[in-house]
């Protein structure tokens, strides 16, 4: 670090001599004082700006821009140490810190600056690309802020469930050797970070019966066995996990009932690692008999004990026509009781039917992205994000332009206001990954910033998203080459 600021109290040479002052009845009195402040001069990139602080003092606060951000650690030998946070382009300029030294009933303060010059928001920082034969379908962040990927190896061409960890830094491949959970045939479809760093792992393998089995793991945070293996039900398929802040899960998906229904399932694990709660859900308003509608679950968020589940449901929802609606509901998850209203988006004069594949927690409710489709989902289609509060009100809709395959796969809410959904479109008959910005709460012509995987006559998928505390954006997912599927991970400068 270099000092882009610095304070000397006293004449030179005396730096780390205290202050002092009578007290007005014959007493000294030793008065704080703020000797240095360290920062580096220019900040580049979204993220942790340290900061370091030489004072005679009890403590030390700091103020950036005019905000309290709070307390730095003391180090020991006058010495406190902290770090700033710098969250994208909108940070870019000249940063005003002032350091608050305090002592008894007194202060001392001083101030120093620094330079943000960060990419605009919506560059990518860097891309990595995996093995040949890989696919990553979700991601999660650990406690230190490195990736998670979750998906699949193909080897002698049978996919087989794996993760993998990269850096958050930058991408640096962190485990020297695939991890692949199953000697079955299967794939990774979510995974979840306990606040203790455990790996919670949502996959499906299929059995020597040819039928699939989900299972719930929980692995060490280096990608070892715990021993904690939770199977579902045979014929059930598992989409999604969510951790909750005691350190168990929530996993959600589908499952074949009577007459070939499908049904919501959920499975809960608790922090000691115990199954809880495992069953099946069927939609079924007023007036209507069971099953008559098809039900699936895509995405699961846990706020509480309340877990926020996401997917879609097929069936009569305006009376007489059968069509697929983006279906939200809010599951106990120490019950499986249904806690709230079932939330069904509603139809347009076009596009009567939608589907949610993503969503995430909003301090005014769920954002949700999807897509949404016209008579037949099989042909036009549109990126849709929405919001809506607990009660159901639909509070925010955009839309993207249509295509004849567009879908949004995952969504994070960011510090700043901002939904970032990680999605696919068809350009020139071949489906291509996206990322893209929208304000929550505005409806705009264009997003606030797009990236796209490489272009390629192949196809390629933005699946899951993810991001830190500073707004930094992971999207992870896949691209095609020769035919094989390869991991892409990406970071997105917010």
């Amino acid at each position: 670090m270099t000092a882009a600021g610095s304070t000397e109290g006293g004449s030179p040479g005396q730096i780390g001599t205290s202050s002092s002052t009578s007290d007005g009845d014959g007493g000294e009195v030793i008065l704080p004082e703020v000797l240095a402040i360290e920062l580096p001069e220019e900040v580049n990139a979204a993220g942790p700006v340290p900061i370091k602080v030489q004072a005679n003092a009890a403590s030390v606060r700091v103020k950036l821009d005019g905000v309290d951000v709070g307390e730095l650690v003391g180090a020991g030998q006058n010495m406190f140490v902290g770090e700033l946070a710098v969250k994208g382009a909108v940070d870019n300029g000249t940063r005003k810190v002032k350091v608050i030294a305090t002592l008894g009933e007194h202060e001392d303060s001083e101030e120093a600056t620094f330079e943000v010059k960060v990419p605009e928001a919506g560059k990518p920082a860097w891309a990595k690309p995996g093995p040949l034969g890989s696919r990553t379908n979700r991601i999660a962040l650990t406690p230190e802020g490195d990736v998670i990927e979750a998906g699949l190896r193909i080897g002698a061409g049978i996919p087989r469930p794996s993760i993998h960890k990269r850096s958050g830094l930058d991408g640096t491949d962190l485990w020297g050797k695939k991890v692949l959970l199953s000697e079955l045939e299967g794939h990774v479809a979510d995974v979840a970070i306990a606040p203790d760093g455990g790996i919670w792992v949502a996959m499906n393998v299929k059995e020597a019966s040819q039928k699939w089995r989900p299972h719930i793991l929980l692995l060490a945070p280096d990608g070892s066995p715990t021993g904690v293996d939770e199977p579902g039900a045979l014929g059930s398929t598992l989409r999604a996990i969510a951790a909750d802040e005691e350190g168990g899960c929530f996993g959600v998906g589908f499952a074949v009932v009577d007459g070939g229904d499908l049904d919501v399932v959920y499975q809960g694990v608790n922090a000691a690692h115990q199954g809880t709660v495992t069953d099946t859900w069927d939609y079924m308003p007023p007036k209507n008999f069971k099953h008559s509608f098809a039900d699936v679950a895509m995405d699961v968020v846990i706020d509480g004990d309340v877990a926020w589940v996401a997917g879609l449901s097929v069936g009569p929802h305006d009376g007489k026509a059968i069509r697929t609606r983006g279906m939200i509901v809010p599951i106990d998850i120490r019950t499986g009781a249904v806690v709230g209203p079932v939330i069904i988006a509603p139809a347009s004069e076009l596009w009567k039917q939608s589907m949610f594949f993503g969503l995430a927690l909003h301090p005014e409710g769920i954002v949700v992205t999807g897509t949404g489709c016209q008579d037949a989902c099989g042909g036009m289609q549109r990126i849709e994000t929405s919001c809506y509060t607990p009660a159901g009100v639909r509070t925010w809709h955009q839309t993207e332009a249509p295509a004849e395959g567009a879908y949004g796969s995952d969504v994070v809410v960011d510090s700043q206001g901002r939904a970032i959904i990680a999605g696919a479109s068809q350009q020139g008959g071949v489906l291509r990954g996206q990322v893209f910005a929208r304000t929550i709460g505005k409806v705009e012509l264009w997003p606030l910033w797009v990236h796209w995987f490489p272009f390629s006559k192949e196809s390629s998928e933005a699946l899951g998203a993810a991001r830190d505390a500073y707004d930094r954006i992971f999207i992870g997912g896949y691209v095609t080459a020769g035919g094989s599927p390869q991991t892409w991970l990406v970071q997105i400068s917010p």
